[in-house]
């Protein structure tokens, strides 16, 4: 994985989109997530925020919408 650095308004941005995406997968989990779960999804959002985000995108909903991709399939 390549370093990146995200000053405080990068890291503003990725944290709303990811607070955002979480909160729509435990509403959409109909059920309390596990810890191992909860840990699973994040990891997953972080990882497709990361790279989104490094690709240039800084809109925060597109940023949600990334966060998201692949996590309901």
């Amino acid at each position: 994985m390549d370093f990146s650095a995200y000053n405080s308004s990068d890291v503003r941005l990725l944290s709303a989109a990811h607070s955002e995406a979480m909160g729509l997968v435990r509403r959409a989990s109909g059920h309390s997530l596990s810890e191992v779960e909860t840990s699973a999804v994040s990891t997953r959002l972080v990882n497709n925020l990361m790279k989104t985000h490094d690709s240039g995108e800084r809109d925060p909903k597109a940023l949600k919408r990334a966060a998201l991709q692949g996590i309901f399939a």
